[in-house]
């Protein structure tokens, strides 16, 4: 099977997406069917099959509707995202666990899951996460940069641990079945997590530090860590997790190789948080969190657009990785990962 074939036929999960950023933008001037129209063909031309699409969080960016109440922006994101799905002539489908990513799959469906990008909407309310799951939600990303009631994120003491509310919602997740999320996490948050988790825990949008020392990448030691507890970490795009100032293709594949000989086959994904419908909404949220973050940057050459994500199945193949490695990275992997926190 050459590369074009099994990129058309791997299951390729995106594991981290603002695309509702755009949703919302589009759906208050009052255009619909903004996923159908503007977003569903550049999926399909990456060959892409699902997404994780974060409906709320802590940054501004994910405050749309409501600026001062991340409950209630978050609560109105999903609506949007939900009543938006329910447009798209039924070619797109909420979803919540494996078994329904690969039925959608195989009925031509592209297959959206949901996630919180930091835990803010929660207010400290293990109940408001209830709320959010009913509605869909399987994922929580626990803090974006900075503080929340959690814990901290990677702009702030690197030393903290996580809070009694953080603590409380790791042990309910791990119970509910809810998907945790570490990337953004402070490091000594990270390590609590770690410590107390019983189900797997995964990084969606990180790179090795190794590579490149940005704070939002993780070590090695973080790395492996979250291969032992059953997890993955996601390869990300955004060009500022590169020492290069104009990064390409083979400076992902090299992260993402490096990641691969770190954790091992089978905890290594793709979340390559792509933000060209939002870019200007997220760089400024990037600027505020004082991380040196930088001027907008391309991103890497030959996978700058979703439309490219088949050239990661062409350099994975070309760099001599079996096709089942291939897969796994595509998204095969996360799925055993949400199907081991679901069980």
């Amino acid at each position: 099977m050459d590369a074009a074939a099994l990129h058309r036929d791997a299951l390729v999960v995106e594991l981290h997406s603002d695309v509702p950023i755009d949703v919302v933008v589009r759906r208050r001037k009052g255009e619909r069917k903004v996923l159908l129209r503007h977003h569903l063909p550049r999926w399909r031309a990456g060959g892409v099959k699902a997404s994780v699409l974060t409906v709320g969080g802590d940054q501004e960016s994910q405050r749309l509707h409501d600026p001062g109440d991340p409950f209630r922006s978050a609560l109105l994101t999903l609506a949007d995202v939900r009543a938006d799905i329910g447009e798209s002539e039924g070619v797109i489908g909420l979803v919540t666990t494996p078994a329904e990513v690969r039925a959608a799959a195989a009925a031509g469906r592209f297959a959206v899951l949901l996630n919180i990008e930091g835990a803010a909407p929660l207010r400290g309310s293990l109940l408001a996460l209830d709320l959010f799951a009913e509605l869909g939600l399987r994922a929580v990303q626990l803090t974006w940069n900075l503080r929340n009631e959690v814990g901290d994120g990677v702009g702030e003491d690197p030393a903290s641990r996580l809070t009694r509310f953080g603590r409380a919602l790791v042990s309910h997740a791990n119970r509910t079945g809810i998907l945790l999320d570490a990337s953004h996490l402070g490091e000594g948050c990270f390590w609590d997590l770690a410590e107390r988790t019983t189900r797997p825990f995964v990084c969606s949008h990180s790179n090795p530090a190794a590579r490149h020392p940005h704070k939002r990448n993780v070590s090695d030691r973080q790395i492996e860590a979250v291969a032992k507890s059953g997890g993955l970490v996601g390869i990300a795009c955004y060009p500022g997790f590169f020492a290069e100032k104009a990064p390409t293709l083979e400076h992902v594949l090299d992260h993402a190789e490096h990641t691969l000989a770190v954790a091992g086959p089978g905890h290594v994904g793709f979340g390559p948080d792509y933000i060209d419908y939002a870019e200007a909404i997220v760089q400024a949220a990037l600027e505020a969190s004082g991380l040196g973050y930088g001027p907008p940057r391309p991103f890497p050459q030959g996978i700058a657009r979703i439309e490219e994500v088949g050239n990661l199945t062409v350099g994975l193949l070309r760099r001599g990785h079996p096709p089942a490695v291939v897969r796994d990275v595509l998204g095969e992997a996360y799925l055993r990962v949400l199907d081991a926190v679901q069980s």
